[in-house]
């Protein structure tokens, strides 16, 4: 049950934090005597995101941008009249200045938005811009603190959870690769193979990326020391899943070429047949327990020796197949230039 209301807590975290933050913020905003306590619930409902690190930039951005553009406004105002050129003029000169010194785009978006909202609130309601200031301080720490403090998001369950995923996937794709080759490594069954290894392959890639983000993330958290070292280590047994992946689509492009050059030897089918069993057994093994290098927990088999006769040529074999490889994705133009 706990379980549960903890799981449903983290996949609405997102929902509830932005009303609880935008509640808090709006009503610190009046108690501190703002007339527009609606700008710091706006703030918290931006910056807000799924991502710690994410919310912490956006604050950032939107902080340092806003104080910009009503500095900028407060500067201008007093010598221009307010009209859409005036109001042009003044958006292409922050900006422009802004992108020549090389800021981000959100940075540059929150300058201009605040020129644009000053410009015209400030002369209409004197105490505008002191506002904006103060409301959008506010409502970034608030939404900062809120996700830091309240329920922060455990990045290390979602990380094992892909661990378990992936690692599962790869068992499967193991087994189904010892039968592969079992039936004599079809050709065509093998180009299949390894384009559904390929695209699990990338999902794998977006996985770890989404952990390296966490990482970074919870470098702003002065809470996280513990998980940032339960998600490195996560962050590491997911770069064996996808190391385990690219052994394995390299072992099926070469049964597969090899296939293509005439019938594999019943011997050799079997040989490796047996061995891909092992791989799998030693993935199964691995996921359940997670052991980690060097812990004395034994491969379910042993792996074969290179042949004798073939131990002077194990290298240059070995790079001449992965230099094929390579070269099968660069032939003829780049794409988008025929």
């Amino acid at each position: 049950m706990l379980y549960r209301i903890r799981d449903v807590l983290e996949r609405t975290s997102v929902v509830w934090k932005i009303a609880l933050a935008s509640s808090v913020s709006w009503e610190l905003a009046r108690m501190t005597g703002s007339k527009h306590p609606y700008l710091a619930p706006l703030t918290v409902i931006l910056c807000i995101q799924a991502q710690l690190g994410q919310s912490v930039q956006f604050a950032l951005q939107r902080v340092l941008g806003t104080v910009l553009g009503v500095l900028l406004v407060t500067w201008i105002a007093p010598h221009i009249p307010i009209n859409g050129w005036t109001l042009g003029l003044a958006i292409l000169i922050s900006a422009g200045i802004a992108r020549l010194l090389r800021a981000d785009p959100l940075f540059i978006h929150q300058v201009v938005l605040s020129i644009l909202l000053v410009l015209y609130f400030e002369a209409k309601f004197p105490g505008y811009a002191t506002d904006r200031i103060r409301d959008t301080l506010l409502g970034a720490l608030i939404a900062v603190a809120i996700h830091v403090l309240v329920f922060p998001p455990d990045y290390t369950r979602k990380a094992d959870q892909a661990i378990r995923q992936f690692a599962g996937q790869l068992e499967s794709h193991l087994r189904a690769a010892a039968g592969w080759t079992s039936s004599g490594c079809p050709v065509n069954e093998g180009h299949t193979l390894q384009e559904t290894l390929e695209k699990e392959f990338t999902g794998l890639h977006q996985q770890i990326g989404k952990a390296d983000q966490s990482m970074n993330g919870l470098r702003y958290n002065p809470f996280s020391s513990r998980q940032r070292l339960k998600l490195a280590a996560s962050r590491r047994r997911l770069d064996d899943v996808r190391q385990g992946y690219a052994h394995l689509l390299g072992m099926v492009r070469t049964l597969t070429a090899w296939a293509e050059k005439g019938p594999i030897e019943p011997v050799e089918r079997n040989r490796w047949k047996e061995q891909l069993q092992n791989l799998a057994d030693s993935v199964r093994r691995w996921n359940e327990g997670l052991p980690l290098p060097g812990s004395g927990v034994a491969a379910p088999g042993p792996f074969p020796a290179c042949p004798k006769e073939l131990e002077p040529y194990q290298y240059v074999l070995a790079l001449h197949q992965e230099a094929a490889g390579f070269f099968s994705r660069f032939q003829g133009l780049p794409a988008g230039s025929r």
